[in-house]
């Protein structure tokens, strides 16, 4: 592995445009619930609970972490596959579950991953509308390549 490549600890999921949304948190915090939420909303799961960043074509992509491709961890259920799956995301959006998020926010911080900032932003992992709140903040302040 070089500079170029590290295995991040967070989710990633993939929106029904293209753009790939990490999903970080605390052991627990319902990084692959979100997921499987957003996934019944029509977003690709990109990998669970490690995500492979990579810097390609200068910008930042997300694959699958070796090993665990296709495959996501449903709690009471266990670790089965992955109906759809996507790869070579560019990252748009930085998402942390954080139950002392900020109420309101003027514009997103900015999390450097590789060398590269992506707008980050810290949200109440309320899993009713988690997914909701993700979707806005993709709109209002993801990152387009």
């Amino acid at each position: 592995m070089n500079d170029d490549n590290i295995v991040y600890p967070a989710s990633c999921v993939a929106s029904p445009d293209g753009h790939g949304v990490l999903i970080s948190g605390p052991s627990g915090a319902g990084k692959s619930s979100l997921c499987l939420l957003l996934m019944d909303r029509g977003f690709k799961l990109v990998s669970d609970d490690q995500t492979q960043l990579q810097i390609r074509h200068n910008r930042l992509e997300a694959i699958p972490a070796p090993n665990i491709a296709g495959l996501i961890e449903i709690r009471n259920l266990g670790i089965v596959e992955s109906p759809a799956c996507a790869t070579d995301i560019p990252i748009a959006l930085y998402i942390r579950l954080d139950p002392d998020a900020p109420r309101f926010i003027e514009q997103p911080y900015q999390k450097t991953l590789l060398g590269h900032d992506v707008p980050s932003i810290a949200i109440w992992p309320d899993m009713a509308t988690a997914p909701i709140k993700v979707e806005y903040a993709l709109r209002l302040h993801g990152k387009r390549d």
